[in-house]
């Protein structure tokens, strides 16, 4: 036979032709053939600048408050250099460790438990200058007394706190924080810190506790608090916060068993001794958190 058949087209060929036909056909191979590429989350990429909130943690909130609290009696009282300035020493220090890091973009443990600490140092000579005597080293002044100061200052922390949630801002801390927040976050430390000394105070003078019954009330609030972050659907931002305040006048309140007179119902340990007794381990749980 002399004809020959026509050979197929290639089904591709067909394809291609049908495709450059057709421009909706050619969009949808784009979309298809193009990889989908996932945009950037800022606030998941975006370092943490606190601490995770572990048992180290803690440990070493409640060694920073009590050392704090008698720390800064050993130079305020111990050493006779007086509230005022001993707390202008201690606040100096904490606003420039705050500047620290504040500059810093995540998170530093020498860095940040040395706002913590020198802001419980300062906490606790704001406290005793304000509550006891204004011009401690002049001895003369106007005191507004344990129950005035501890109200003054419990205003102004929960204002703070009203101020930092109507901002639109979570009072979380788990988190990566917004500057905005973190204002705010060391705002309430370092009145929190101030409130606990005059809280402890109160009760062991005033409601007349003594030192070891302050310590067990607040020990007890503690254990309390973290009963219900474990066994409640309680906000465990709320409970945080309670728990972190209330380590304030613990340590304040242990630590003046600890260093008070007998006669004022203390142990008579000494500032000094109590000090390395709280600063030795603290330093060793910080350089633990940091390797």
């Amino acid at each position: 036979m002399s004809g020959t058949k026509d050979e197929p087209k290639p089904v591709a060929l067909d394809v291609a032709s049908d495709m450059a036909k057709d421009p909706e056909a050619q969009n949808a191979s784009a979309e298809v053939e193009k990889p989908e590429v996932e945009k950037p989350n800022p606030e998941v990429e975006k370092p943490r600048k606190l601490p995770r909130l572990t048992f180290m943690y803690w440990l070493a909130k409640i060694l920073a408050t009590t050392l704090g609290e008698v720390f800064a009696d050993m130079f305020s009282q111990t050493y006779d250099f007086g509230y005022q300035a001993t707390s202008e020493v201690f606040f100096g220090i904490f606003v420039v460790g705050l500047i620290m890091q504040l500059i810093t973009t995540r998170y530093v443990p020498p860095i940040y438990w040395l706002v913590i600490i020198s802001s419980s140092l300062a906490g606790t000579c704001l406290s005793d200058m304000m509550d006891r005597n204004v011009f401690a080293q002049e001895k003369a002044g106007y005191a507004v007394g344990y129950a005035k100061g501890m109200s003054l200052l419990l205003g102004i922390l929960l204002a703070l706190f009203i101020t930092w949630r109507c901002s639109g801002r979570s009072l979380s801390v788990t988190g990566p924080m917004p500057r905005l927040a973190e204002f705010f976050y060391w705002a309430c430390i370092i009145v929190s810190n101030t409130l606990g000394t005059a809280v402890g105070d109160f009760t062991s003078d005033n409601l007349e506790l003594g030192f070891a019954g302050g310590a067990c009330l607040y020990g007890g609030l503690m254990l309390l608090t973290a009963i219900l972050a474990v066994c409640t659907p309680i906000s465990r931002v709320g409970l945080f916060w309670v728990w972190f305040v209330l380590t304030r006048p613990f340590g304040a309140t242990f630590g003046d068993l600890l260093t008070k007179k007998k006669v004022a119902g203390g142990l008579q340990v000494g500032t000094e001794v109590t000090s390395m007794i709280f600063g030795l381990p603290l330093i060793a749980v910080v350089i633990f958190i940091v390797y």
